[in-house]
């Protein structure tokens, strides 16, 4: 992994500006510490890099962090500094802390805005943050070798299955900074908007989480089929054959005929053929997308 030099300008103060628990500024901007200090409203950009793959990146907090020291994080997140708006702060962040730089300001997805409130070491740090939630999308995979860390802030970073990433959300992962509150019921954490959002793109285009490629179309052929023809609960094991496809390309198990319906062993044949299909495919090009 490919690291840049240290940012030796320690001396700056970094002011954020004051807002309301509902998001809307005061007017007023105060130091990064003393937000913390006080447990002040502040704003804060979240963007996550999804590959054509659905393959999320995530990165590893650097170790002397003052929250969440180490822990594995959302591809890029940082405070929005005073007089900044989100979408510029996520474009600096991007280019500071992966060294990701955009060309054009619509690559980014805003998707929705999040609140978190937590208490740290003992109540010397509070931490209430209103996050705007971007989506940036690539349309071939993620090499991770390939960014520059910011080496004050990260220390490493992977790629994780969107599946496995909505397993650590939604049973606190203890190694991943919480996307919700501990007593906070996962159906109702906000942050269920990204991963509801997901499938939902993969379900009404036949493309890949948060739309990634289209090589589990024939499957998902199946299940536009079926809606057009029955009630969309009759319809959810093909939906689960498409996701499954789509995510892990899990080894394709047959299913009881009652659950399939008269047509189960062609469709079973069609699905099987499918998977193989795509299988064979991505051997020959060598890549997955």
């Amino acid at each position: 992994m490919s690291e840049q030099q240290p940012n030796n300008n320690n001396n700056h103060i970094e002011y954020i500006d004051v807002m309301n628990e509902d998001g809307t500024p005061t007017g007023t901007s105060l130091p990064r510490s003393e937000i913390h200090r006080l447990g002040i409203w502040h704003k804060v950009i979240h963007v996550w890099l999804v590959d054509c793959n659905g393959d999320v990146l995530i990165q590893q907090r650097a170790a002397n962090k003052e929250s969440f020291a180490s822990m594995w994080d959302i591809s890029c997140a940082g405070h929005i500094e005073a007089g900044m708006n989100s979408r510029d702060s996520a474009i600096k962040e991007l280019s500071e802390e992966l060294s990701v730089h955009l060309n054009n300001q619509e690559q980014l997805e805003y998707l929705f805005t999040s609140k978190k409130k937590f208490v740290l070491h003992n109540g010397k740090y509070l931490d209430n943050e209103i996050a705007d939630v971007y989506l940036l999308t690539y349309d071939q995979p993620i090499d991770v070798k390939s960014y520059k860390l910011q080496v004050e802030e990260v220390q490493g970073v992977k790629l994780i299955k969107h599946s496995e990433l909505r397993d650590m959300a939604e049973r606190i992962d203890p190694t991943f900074v919480p996307l919700r509150l501990e007593n906070q019921p996962f159906e109702e954490c906000t942050y269920k908007q990204l991963f509801d959002y997901s499938i939902k793109r993969e379900m009404s285009s036949g493309y890949g989480a948060f739309g990634g490629s289209g090589r589990c179309f024939p499957i998902w052929s199946d299940f536009t089929t079926c809606i057009t023809e029955q009630s969309i609960e009759l319809c959810e094991p093909y939906r689960t054959d498409y996701l499954e496809c789509l995510h892990n390309f899990k080894e394709y198990k047959s299913r009881a005929s009652s659950d399939y319906g008269k047509d189960s062993v062609e469709r079973t044949n069609r699905v099987k053929e499918a998977i193989q299909q795509v299988q064979d495919y991505e051997a020959k090009v060598g890549k997955e997308c």
